[in-house]
């Protein structure tokens, strides 16, 4: 929760923020603002559940403020601090909905009590929004969905039913009998931004029905179009409109003004203008998904792109492939640093691109969970090489900011965290194979007798026999097979102390099946036959 604080005197701010535990209260974040015209920069960009202000001030004066807020940011819950006691600005404040007119000099709990207020008024208001959605969510759901689903159709293949189509909808959309042309426009909800998500307690149903009922809203109820879930891809939102091929662009831009009023973003959405008739639905979504890969995720301005013959561009690749090598072995040497240094320099190199556009990230997205299996399968010790740690895949809305743009340090940030995180899932399980190497090395000494082999160790312990045979070799400084023959021929000295035991059931006692073998074993080892050996030692005990 964010909270600004409008004041021209820099002593009332700090006191305003000294007399208030903010934390205990869950408000994480405090801004500051001399005057009006300041604070509505900072509401426009951080969007603060409450705002703090006082009355008269330089260029913009506290009613003018409250004017705008009413206007733009209506969600925020606003306190009134002023040193003057006067019934017209009192009367002002209580036409905008301002929680409480508070005198200077302040009093503690009397500000303390107002914020409390107001935080309980702010979350009703988030409350009884998120019900309102959802009990319209509710009434118009069973209607939609088979209107979902026959348009959908349209989308994915040509259909010449469109006979069918007018007889299923032409009595909600009389429009439809009299169309010659359609545009089609579609919104991926995927890409908005994590603050929006929060607000929405994380429902990605309720967040793309309220951006859908926006669209139906601008339509007018269908009128100039028909807005609906394509079911073949559930975070698209598609937007028919009909006749009017040239005022498309102008409808879409009134439906990102509206959203940005009412969720503080803009929506990223890929255009195709003026198809003849609604037969080449598909045709026009493949245009329209070609324009909204196109758009450019760094424009702060332009958030609709509309086809063109020329739209099917090859862009410069993200290029993380360059870096992961080098990332990899760093990963494996638990080294923070240079996992850093390595991001700062794939950082440098994004900053030069422009554009950046929605295909590039989602074609990078792809790339890195590539090569993020491909290294668990590299560093991953389990057979079944499955990632068993909670890490998520990386969602697009967390590289973007308030505003719907990429922000290349969220994701170099989101990269890191999801890296450091890879780095400890490898950290653990190099201690726990370490750990389990030596529990195999005690099954050896235990179970020597029997026909051990890397595949029955690997099936005993759930490991690859390619990484038992390597750890091995790196901790015992020899080979499965080498440890295993040493472990029973030391058995074997001991056995063949005893004159009353046969030398070839000594070699069947310590897992050889094969006499000959056995002795080859034997004598490599100890430089000599079991026969000799067993000679030496007798005439040894016998002195």
């Amino acid at each position: 929760m964010r909270v600004i604080i409008v004041d021209d005197e820099q002593h009332v701010r700090t006191s305003i923020k000294s007399l208030v535990d903010w934390e205990k209260h869950g408000i994480s974040e405090i801004d500051e603002a001399e005057n009006g015209m300041e604070a509505i920069e900072i509401i426009n960009k951080r969007k603060p559940s409450i705002i703090i202000t006082d009355m008269v001030m330089p260029y913009k004066n506290g009613v003018q403020l409250l004017e705008w807020v009413e206007d733009h940011c209506q969600d925020s819950r606003i306190i009134v601090i002023s040193g003057y006691n006067d019934f017209e600005l009192v009367r002002s404040t209580i036409k905008h909905g301002v929680i409480d007119y508070l005198l200077k000099p302040i009093d503690q709990q009397q500000l303390i009590d107002t914020i409390e207020q107001a935080i309980i008024k702010y979350n009703k208001s988030l409350d009884e929004r998120n019900e309102l959605v959802e009990k319209n969510r509710k009434v118009v759901k069973l209607s939609s969905i088979y209107k979902d689903k026959l348009l959908s159709q349209h989308l994915t293949q040509e259909h010449n039913q469109y006979d069918q189509l007018l007889k299923e909808l032409g009595h909600e959309y009389p429009l439809l009998h009299n169309i010659k042309h359609t545009s089609l426009a579609i919104i991926d909800v995927a890409l908005l931004n994590k603050q929006i998500r929060h607000d929405y307690n994380w429902n990605n149903e309720l967040l793309t029905f309220s951006v859908r009922n926006i669209c139906n809203e601008i339509l007018n109820n269908g009128k100039k179009g028909i807005v609906f879930q394509n079911l073949n891809s559930p975070n698209e939102i598609a937007i028919i409109l009909w006749n009017d091929k040239y005022r498309g662009e102008a409808i879409l831009q009134e439906i990102n003004q509206v959203l940005e009023k009412l969720l503080y973003t803009k929506l990223y959405i890929g255009f195709s203008p003026g198809t003849p008739y609604m037969t080449r639905l598909a045709e026009s979504y493949e245009k329209a998904k070609i324009a909204l890969l196109n758009n450019n995720l760094l424009d702060k301005d332009n958030f609709i792109n509309s086809y063109t013959q020329n739209e099917i561009k090859r862009y410069q690749s993200l290029n993380f492939a360059a870096y992961s090598d080098d990332l990899k072995y760093a990963l494996k040497s638990s080294n923070p640093n240079r996992i850093k240094c390595l991001l700062d320099k794939w950082y440098d190199y994004l900053k030069q691109l422009y554009p950046i556009t929605l295909g590039q990230l989602k074609m990078w997205l792809h790339e890195f969970s590539v090569i993020k299996m491909r290294w668990l399968q590299e560093l991953s010790v389990k057979n079944d090489l499955v990632y068993e740690t909670t890490l998520n895949e990386i969602e697009l809305y967390e590289m973007l900011d308030r505003n719907g743009n990429l922000d290349l340090s969220l994701l170099i940030q989101t990269v890191a965290k999801d890296l450091k995180e890879l780095s400890v899932y490898y950290c653990e399980q190099i201690v726990q194979s370490t750990n389990v190497i030596h529990q195999i090395a005690r099954y050896i000494e235990i179970n020597y007798e029997k026909n051990l082999s890397l595949q029955e160790l690997s099936d005993e312990f759930l490991l690859n026999k390619e990484h038992i045979s390597r750890k091995f070799k790196q901790i015992f400084n020899e080979t499965f097979i080498n440890y295993l023959n040493r472990i029973r021929i030391e058995k074997a000295k001991l056995l063949l102390e005893n004159p009353n035991i046969k030398i070839i059931d000594i070699a069947f006692m310590v897992g050889y099946q094969d006499e000959k073998y056995f002795s080859r074993v034997f004598k490599k080892i100890e430089g000599k036959s079991p026969k000799d050996y067993r000679a030496l030692h007798t005439i040894s005990n016998m002195l």
